[in-house]
């Protein structure tokens, strides 16, 4: 579901910085699947910022499509010094606004010092600047409602002035992380955010339904009903499948079906409309160590049928048009590495993966991003 962006909004080019978030390389795809990319130019990837150039408008309806990028801004002003920043560009920007936030994302430019200069000269009552790092938290930012954000950055030898249009809702997403009915800390451990972008890495074709083979507590089919898909989920464990019926009951949803069954047995569901697999399997239990590189070859072992059988049952359904589909990752070896050629190569080819590991997870996860062949 790529976002068409309306071309009467604005006529030239405008330059947008996306903030991504924890996985940039995460953020980047994500973003190339929800936009249509024909009016997006990567220009700069750095460590948490993307710059784009858009043909119009990002919309904020667009924006909460996303879940691995935390905020996003025109850019309004570019100068070579530090000290060059026209003060009364700001004074525009802020229009009848009086409280201003700044993040600075470079070692040469001081939001302390801009806050400072701002409010001598009568432009703010009061300024905000990052209390830990150089980016606003989203706290800070929620707390801008009425005022401006602002992000100074360095861009090809130059400084960027952007003003943050849009931030991520902190409040829906720990809505539906955290207040779920039945939550479970093994079966129901893919963070929100993640399940989210997952989804929108799909992109299935329009009417078009969602399939999580393993529902686990919903976490999945929701972001996709929460993104306008209808899904279909499954799970081998009774105990998950009503979890998951609750959950969906929870955030009323009215358009479902949900089946008790094993993997092997997909057939039990209605997948005519499938058009896309989007889905965590059992990565193995909760570790509170490192993993032997013996334990490891043993996890391995005991979930890899899981996927054989998920891509031998992908192969039947004849609507399905991409999967995503995470593995676990130990010791920086993934699980897709090593069944990546005993995977069926009839339909579908693996277009991208990242690893969303965190450190000091012992049993993390890498995304594998399959498309079918044309």
């Amino acid at each position: 579901m790529s976002m068409k962006m309306d071309k009467a909004q604005t006529s030239p080019p405008v330059e947008y910085v996306f903030v991504a978030g924890r996985v940039p390389k995460l953020s980047l795809l994500e973003l190339k699947a929800v936009f249509d990319f024909e009016n997006l130019r990567v220009l700069n990837l750095t460590s948490s910022l993307i710059v784009v150039k858009a043909n119009a408008l990002v919309g904020s309806e667009q924006f909460k499509r996303l879940g691995s990028l935390r905020k996003a801004g025109q850019i309004i002003a570019t100068f070579d010094r530090a000290d060059e920043l026209d003060l009364g560009i700001l004074e525009k920007a802020l229009g009848d606004l009086r409280v201003l936030g700044i993040s600075s994302l470079t070692k040469g430019f001081s939001a302390l010092r801009l806050g400072k200069a701002v409010k001598k000269a009568g432009l703010v009552r009061r300024f905000v600047v990052a209390s830990h790092g150089d980016l606003l938290t989203d706290a800070q930012s929620k707390g801008l409602k009425k005022g401006l954000e602002v992000l100074i950055f360095e861009d090809e030898g130059k400084f960027k002035l952007a003003t943050i249009e849009h931030s991520q809702d902190i409040d829906a997403f720990r809505h539906r992380d955290r207040d779920l009915p039945v939550a479970d800390p093994i079966r129901g451990m893919l963070p929100t955010k993640l399940a989210r972008a997952m989804v929108n890495l799909a992109q299935p074709r329009p009417n078009l339904k969602i399939l999580d083979p393993f529902c686990g507590v919903g976490r999945v089919l929701i972001e996709a009903i929460d993104l306008g898909y209808e899904v279909v989920g499954s799970d081998i464990d009774p105990v998950a499948v009503e979890a998951t019926k609750k959950n969906l009951s929870w955030f009323k949803a009215d358009s479902y079906q949900i089946v008790e069954t094993e993997i092997a047995n997909l057939d039990r569901l209605d997948l005519s409309q499938v058009g896309a697999i989007v889905t965590e399997s059992f990565i193995g239990q909760p570790q509170q160590a490192r993993v032997s590189k013996h334990d490891q070859g043993l996890i391995f072992a005991q979930v890899a049928p899981l996927y054989l059988d998920l891509f031998k049952q992908a192969e039947q359904i004849s609507t399905l048009q991409s999967l995503v589909v995470v593995f676990p990752e130990i010791n920086n070896s993934s699980l897709l590495d090593i069944l990546i050629d005993k995977l069926p190569k009839n339909r579908y080819d693996l277009v991208d993966s990242v690893s969303v590991s965190r450190p000091r997870q012992f049993i993390g996860r890498c995304i594998g991003i399959f498309a079918k062949i044309d």
